[in-house]
């Protein structure tokens, strides 16, 4: 299935921008019904204050209800003002309804601004100021004012900006103003022109040029997009990031930065032109002097009347075709940018776009995220640091004219980025990838596609690319698309060679039900000459749904050499497809699989491989799976390093000795780590798994039963139980042990591995035997009737010590001390929260490893089969409220701290770690060995550890 260029470049335009059509109120209020004048009434003098919305909407009011003009008069603002995205209606309205006053915004900023279509409304926090003649002599100031547009934008008839929409008769003078947030666009059905502007809109109906001005100076615009539409013949269209034109008035644009990225303009009629420039619009009757801009704009012109669309870049400091974009931000420029610019009124920083002083709110905005750095060869390839630029990339690859100027051309990430808006693919099938992106060990977080495409992930179509070391996290909620090719990081990989990168995140699925489709946690499809994958990992779980898909843990279908690879998350094919396997779906004759390792824990459809399937005959060399996979709900009896299912991994082979499933892989590549868990990537700054190799093992569990007295029952998981005998189970397995003894005996010890264990638990580590041991409880003696001389004394009964401690804001009943209790009775005991510590969650605990819960008859805690000295333990008791502090905790010698997801343990003695959950379940059991430092990923929440007699508190 092809798509069309049309089709393309019309999706493209609709993700960058709302639709330029008129946007409708239905019953949205508006802050004109809680306009408040009483600051107008009860002021003397021609110097207003305003402080609040209601205010503000005051003067709106006033305007346009024709009351007051504020002719020689100034307003004030003394605090920040939020509309809340509720209905705005600007002030000044269409053609007799004028502000003539001067603002004043004192350093303070107006957020949330949102205008919906209204005819004959221009569109701004001011919609027109002015007195419409040419004899009046007015000057109006606007000064010292931020804007913050919401995501609904700002949406006027046939003049728009976020300061001001229109001036007509006056000279207007707009200095130390920015606007930034959403869109701002211009519709015009009728028969005038249409034009939209970061600042300012365009001149209105009656220019007067010949006596009139306006100047614009030391402002800025960081708008989403801007946009415009004419549908009347002949119209122009009209964009500019600081304004969209002068018309015949005299326009001045100085000391000024725009880094809004994206114009598109649309025309209806058969005649007219276009004017798009980074700084203005129309140039005619313009002065422009010492501007700046971002070099990453997309300048998009539809011609609807002939159903073209062309997307081009702007040209640094030209008139041609009235593009005027001022100078390109750069880093050897960027001081110069903000050269005379109050620094009474402006922080500047030469790092951020610039705040008003004392501006505590407004988020700062990085200006290197909007500057292009590099010029595309491969010594000095474009950095990019940021989402924008990455969206540029995206953009002049899949619909710019100057596509065949980028299409080869080398890129390099410089930062960690985390994508906030939905992804579009880079490459199509017409204009696919083929130059150089080296990930520079960075990572792209909150990758999200929702929409359908032919070929999609982070690239969509590559031909003839070079990808190296780079990393992709999808979205939790993953990528569902319909997709004919379908990867993480390529949808269809030409002639292409990948090292060095990994897959992690949400879950691949694509839900085309019929056709060919080929889905893989690196690639969908790898074709071509030679093309090589080595080097890379996919941790994703990967879905199809269609009988003729073909779906790999790492790439689908592979007409190409893989090697030093593994892929660790479940696959699945809805319909059974037999083009299944944990490394590649289908990998055609001649090609090999070598040094791969595949964890993938799933049922793989018959005819499937742990590696690949078997419809094809390529070479497999040194390969090996996880005995956890099955094929048709079987296990892999015949698996070996050179067939399909590979020899399985043991806890002898999973390592980097030289007999491991490692050997041979590349040290300055991979980190082995600890030797417990897979290997990561070298040298990426964003986090990766911690996957512990003992998810991906089966271990030989034996249950055997006692030779009297009882049974034992061992179950794990949700009421799954253990058969007598052997059980293959996987290792982090736990179990859960219950004695149940006959009548007339008591459980004596439980065995383990041939060890007596104290507790009821026990975590699958290595292969091992379970087994108890009851014994008889003796017989009550009868003493005869008549006492027997020299009478055989009762046997001397055995206690051992219950322990029961002392903790703040708890009572217990009975109180704190050591307790005598027979072996194997129990110990009772109650506790009683004082006022003060009531919100706490107390976590009771005792050396024999477990963990205790209040009866729910009576709420009594009760220690069963007392057969040793038992130590209680009481956690989770705090005054209230409960604060828990994220700093390293020690107690005695040991030390533990976290850091984002990681417990981080150095322990003073070699012993081993228990670490549970608030609510008391054991979470994780760790060996130790004294001075060495343990690290363990966990969820989110609070832990308690405990390392022979320490115990500790965090939280993640």
């Amino acid at each position: 299935m092809k798509q069309t260029l049309q089709c393309i470049l019309s999706r493209l335009l609709l993700l960058v921008c709302m639709a330029v059509v008129p946007a409708v109120s239905w019953g949205q209020d508006n802050w004109l019904d809680e306009a408040v004048t009483d600051w107008y009434t009860n002021t003397t003098g021609d110097i207003y204050e305003i402080s609040n919305a209601a205010q503000l909407a005051g003067i709106a009011k006033l305007v346009n209800e024709g009351t007051e003009t504020f002719n020689g008069k100034t307003i004030k603002l003394t605090a920040d003002i939020d509309l809340g995205g509720k209905e705005w209606t600007p002030i000044g309205y269409y053609s007799d309804k004028y502000f003539q006053g001067n603002f004043d915004g004192q350093k303070h900023v107006i957020r949330n601004l949102s205008i919906t279509y209204k005819s004959e409304q221009y569109a701004g926090l001011f919609g027109v100021v002015g007195d419409g003649t040419s004899s009046s002599g007015l000057n109006i100031t606007i000064e010292n004012l931020g804007v913050t547009i919401s995501e609904t934008g700002i949406h006027g008839w046939s003049s728009a900006g976020g300061i001001v929409g229109a001036a007509n008769g006056v000279t207007l003078v707009i200095q130390n103003c920015y606007v930034t947030g959403g869109l701002i666009t211009a519709y015009m059905p009728g028969s005038d022109s249409a034009s939209s502007g970061g600042i300012f809109g365009a001149a209105a109906y009656n220019d007067y040029g010949s006596t009139k001005k306006i100047t614009i100076q030391y402002c800025y615009s960081s708008v989403s997009c801007l946009s415009a539409q004419a549908d009347g013949n002949p119209l122009d269209v009209y964009l500019g990031g600081i304004a969209a034109g002068g018309g015949g008035v005299k326009l001045t644009i100085s000391h000024c930065l725009s880094l809004s990225t994206h114009f598109i303009a649309i025309r209806l009629g058969e005649m007219g032109s276009f004017s798009i420039g980074n700084i203005v619009g129309y140039s005619g009757n313009t002065t422009i002097e010492n501007n700046y801009s971002t070099p990453i704009s997309i300048l998009t012109k539809e011609d609807r009347h002939n159903s073209s669309i062309t997307t081009t870049v702007p040209t640094e400091n030209t008139n041609a075709n009235n593009e005027v974009s001022g100078t390109f931000l750069t880093n050897a420029n960027i001081a110069t940018a903000f050269t005379g610019w109050d620094t009474d009124i402006w922080e500047i920083d030469n790092l951020n776009l610039p705040t008003f002083k004392g501006d505590n709110i407004t988020p700062q905005t990085l200006i290197s995220d909007y500057m292009l750095e590099g010029t595309g060869d491969p010594a000095d390839p474009y950095l990019l640091s940021s989402e924008p630029l990455l969206i540029w990339m995206a953009e002049m690859l899949n619909k710019s004219d100057k596509y065949n100027d980028f299409k080869s051309k080398s890129y390099k990430l410089t930062k960690d980025i985390t994508l906030t808006k939905e992804w579009t693919p880079i490459g199509t099938d017409s204009k696919t990838f083929g130059g150089q992106f080296d990930g520079n060990h960075k990572c792209i977080s909150n990758l999200s596609i929702r929409k359908d495409y032919d070929y999609a992930g982070f690239f969509g179509y590559t031909d003839g690319a070079t990808i190296k070391d780079i990393g992709i996290k999808t979205a939790d909620e993953g990528i569902n698309i319909t997709a004919q090719y379908l990867g993480g990081l390529v949808g269809h990989a030409y002639d292409t060679n990948i090292s060095g990168c990994y897959i992690i995140g949400g879950e691949l699925k694509s839900k085309q039900t019929s056709g060919n489709c080929s889905i893989g946690g690196i690639a969908g499809t790898f074709a071509g000459n030679a093309p090589t994958i080595n080097n890379c990992y996919s941790a994703i779980d990967i879905t199809g749904n269609s009988a003729d898909a073909t779906v790999g843990g790492l790439v689908g279908n592979i007409e190409g050499d893989i090697s030093y690879c593994y892929a660790a998350g479940k696959i699945n094919n809805v319909d059974g497809n037999t083009k299944t396997g944990g490394i590649a779906g289908k990998l055609n004759d001649s090609h090999q699989l070598s040094q791969c390792i595949a964890l993938n824990i799933s049922d793989i459809p018959a005819n499937g491989g742990r590696l690949c399937s078997g419809v094809t005959t390529p070479t497999f060399s040194n390969c090996y799976a996880s005995p956890l996979a099955t094929i048709n709900g079987q296990s892999v009896a015949d698996g070996a390093l050179d067939n399909k299912d590979g020899l399985d991994l043991t806890a002898t082979n999973f390592t980097d000795d030289a007999d491991g499933c490692f050997n041979g892989w590349d040290g300055s590549i991979w980190d082995f780590r600890d030797g417990t868990l897979l290997p990561k990537l070298q040298n990426f700054t964003a986090e990766q798994p911690d996957l512990e190799k003992l998810n991906y093992l089966s271990f030989n569990v034996t249950l055997t039963q006692p030779a009297e007295g009882g049974t034992l029952e061992v179950s794990y998981g949700t009421n799954q139980k253990l058969n007598n005998g052997v059980n293959k189970l996987p290792g982090n397995t736990v179990l859960t042990i219950n004695p149940k003894q006959a009548d007339g005996y008591r459980p004596k010890e439980i065995q383990v591995g041939g060890m007596v264990i104290t507790g009821y638990s026990h975590k699958v580590i290595a292969d091992t035997e379970i087994t108890a041991v009851f014994e008889k409880i003796p017989d009550p003696v009868i003493p005869d009737p008549a006492p027997e001389p020299d009478p055989t004394p009762d046997p001397t009964p055995v206690f051992y010590t219950v322990t029961l401690p002392a903790v703040d804001g708890v009572v217990s009943d009975p109180v704190p001390g050591q307790y005598e209790v027979e072996s194997w009775d129990s110990f009772r005991f109650y506790l009683t929260l004082d006022k003060d510590y009531d919100q706490s969650v107390p976590v009771l605990t005792t050396d024999r490893g477990e963990t205790l819960e209040p009866r729910s008859s009576d709420g009594a805690y009760v220690i069963k089969y007392v057969r040793s000295d038992v130590e209680i333990f009481i956690d989770g008791i705090m005054k209230n409220p409960d604060p828990v502090a994220n700093e390293t905790i020690q107690s005695g010698q040991s030390k533990v701290w976290t850091d984002k997801d990681r417990l981080y343990i150095e322990p003073a003695i070699t012993d081993k770690a228990y670490i549970y959950t608030a609510g008391g379940s054991l979470e994780v059991v760790r060996s130790l060995n004294a001075g060495e430092i343990q690290t363990v990923q966990l969820p989110a929440g609070i832990y308690l550890v405990r390392i022979g007699n320490e115990r500790f508190k965090v939280r993640l």
